[in-house]
């Protein structure tokens, strides 16, 4: 507010994107300047159950697969020294399920963040 940005999206990875993925379900828009949120291989944790997110705000879902086996559903976060919500890991099809999103493939297939990603601009500009 106190900049007075009219639009504003959210780009988070790793743990980053499980807290991207948490606000967004909670319903968070930061005052309606929230358009998106790009989620980029997130650990895929219980902070999307019951998601709802804000009328209007976009979402896209990367997903490399480095982060597999570890984030098998039902995996308990201490295993992988995650840090997640809820302890345990759900599975990225069920994180996509929950954002009511499909999940694309990153360009990457090692665990790095996809800091270009077209949904950034796209978001923005809508």
């Amino acid at each position: 507010a106190a900049n007075e940005c009219q639009r504003v999206l959210l780009n988070g990875f790793s743990n980053g994107g499980a807290m991207v993925a948490s606000l967004v379900c909670n319903g968070e828009d930061f005052g309606g300047t929230l358009v998106g949120a790009v989620i980029d291989d997130p650990v895929a944790d219980t902070a999307t159950e019951g998601c709802s997110p804000a009328p209007g705000v976009a979402i896209a879902l990367y997903w490399t697969g480095a982060l597999d086996p570890g984030s098998a559903p039902g995996t308990d976060c201490d295993d992988n020294t995650y840090t997640c919500e809820g302890g345990i890991v759900i599975g990225i099809d069920a994180m996509a399920a929950n954002l009511g999103v499909e999940v694309q493939a990153s360009p990457f297939d090692d665990h790095l963040w996809y800091l270009d990603a077209s949904e950034i601009e796209a978001f923005l500009a809508s």
